[in-house]
């Protein structure tokens, strides 16, 4: 957790900082990754994004390097040496351990480039030879055998506010806490001091669905106040909620109202969560925003390849196609999935092999509401390519492929149903009980549903 003692005028609010090269983020992700289950408050610029979005950048991590952190960990490459971000973060980090009489810079190295100010005696790791996870162990044991983090101190501070304290205890005594303290909390006008790592101690402390219900407190709170990002984030890291969790925690949300916090949660739904089920939520109630202001973060999501239009997804593709100045990608996705089979699978397969296929009704209904759209509308024009699809079924040798479209068609009062029928007299099958269920629908016998339901379940279509 970070430590809220002061070091000199400044608050600490980080156990470590990260300086690092981009190129060699793929090996930092995964240290500042096991830092934070581990419960480090960690300075890792992916974690900050709604952070330093609109800070003067300069300032701030001059302020991060040089005052806001226990430790600074450089890591050092050929990458590192060369760029101008890194040497300002190593500057700062460098002010900061002159003024200091102990060790502030934890170096750590992918090869054996030469630093400014980093003196060839100074002791280091050796990357090449540590796994992230097990460098991620090594500054963990730094932290505590200096004392620096996770002090008693720490919770004998956030006690002096009465409400934290009330939640401790609860937390201690229960393994979670209580509805009301965490509204009372909301109910504040600004938030009180130390609220993030307040909220980072009960997300690290408590387990399953208790931490899933602190995780969407977190979220409340970054909507309203601003803060609770890391404990969200402790939430998201491998291992800390199960997958359904995870997903629960995306339907949190989809109520935030900040644009800054709407972009947040876009982020998070996008990268980490990935749930097309709630990210059809959001979008239903963000979708203007989204259209205006992410829409190419919403593009690459939604059009990532080899994902099929179950879960929400192809709902998701009708929203966007309907209101989007640019709908073409969507309606050639969705044309690709008609084609390609995704809308064959039957109510009853319901197996890893068809994990893709989705019951053709949802293609319909989706159909059927563009019937309030002009005409001349793009996306109109799937509606003529399904029932030509279901011509061409129906006069092949999936000609009971075929029927299963048209009993979905019919089971969703699809408007263009008589539509796929037109000029369609023959069914190139022998079997009688395809043509009798061909014939009962072409002719609109809804009079004879249940003959026509036991027809079909005899050729397996429902």
């Amino acid at each position: 957790m970070a430590d809220v003692a002061s070091t000199g005028s400044n608050a600490r609010r980080y156990d470590v900082a990260l300086s690092f090269a981009g190129e060699d983020r793929q090996y930092v992700d995964r240290v500042a990754a096991a830092l934070v289950r581990a419960g480090i408050s960690v300075f890792y610029d992916r974690y900050e994004e709604a952070t330093l979005w609109g800070k003067n950048l300069y300032d701030h991590l001059q302020s991060v390097y040089s005052e806001a952190s226990a430790y600074t960990v450089l890591f050092v490459s050929a990458a590192y040496a060369g760029k101008l971000w890194t040497n300002h973060e190593r500057q700062s980090a460098q002010s900061r351990a002159f003024a200091e009489r102990r060790e502030y810079i934890l170096p750590a190295r992918f090869d054996d480039t030469q630093v400014p100010g980093l003196l060839p005696t100074t002791g280091y790791v050796d990357l090449t030879r540590k796994t992230p996870e097990e460098f991620a162990d090594l500054i963990i044991q730094k932290l505590r055998h200096s004392g620096l983090t996770n002090s008693e101190s720490d919770r004998d501070t956030l006690r002096r506010v009465p409400l934290f304290g009330a939640a401790l205890q609860e937390l201690k005594s229960h393994g979670s806490v209580s509805i009301a303290i965490m509204e009372a909390l909301l109910q504040e006008d600004t938030p009180p001091p130390c609220l993030a790592e307040f909220l980072l101690i009960l997300v690290r402390e408590s387990h399953g669905s208790a931490r899933l219900g602190l995780g969407k407190f977190a979220i409340l709170f970054v909507d309203k106040f601003d803060v609770g990002y890391e404990a969200v984030l402790y939430c998201l890291q491998t291992g800390a909620l199960d997958d359904r969790e995870r997903e629960l925690l995306g339907m949190g949300m989809q109520n935030v109202v900040r644009p800054d916090g709407i972009r947040w949660a876009h982020e998070r739904l996008t990268r980490d969560i990935r749930s097309d089920t709630y990210y059809n939520s959001f979008l239903q109630k963000h979708l203007k925003f989204v259209l205006h202001n992410l829409s190419a973060e919403m593009t690459a999501y939604l059009l990532v390849p080899n994902r099929g239009p179950s879960n929400c997804n192809i709902e998701s593709m009708f929203l966007v196609a309907r209101k989007f100045s640019k709908p073409g990608p969507f309606i050639t996705r969705i044309q690709d999935w008609i084609t390609d089979g995704s809308f064959d699978g039957r109510r009853t397969e319901c197996t890893d092999d068809v994990s893709n296929q989705t019951d053709a009704g949802i293609l319909y209904s989706c159909l059927n509401e563009l019937a309030d759209l002009p005409n001349d509308h793009p996306l109109q024009a799937l509606r003529a390519f399904v029932c030509d699809r279901t011509r061409r079924l129906l006069k092949s040798g999936d000609a009971i492929l075929g029927l299963y479209h048209l009993w979905m068609m019919r089971a969703e009062n699809f408007i263009d149903t008589d539509n796929a029928l037109h000029r369609v007299y023959d069914l190139a099958s022998p079997n009688e009980d395809a043509q009798k269920l061909f014939f009962l629908l072409r002719n609109s016998a809804i009079d004879q549903l249940g003959e026509a339901r036991s027809i079909a379940q005899r050729l397996q279509l429902l």
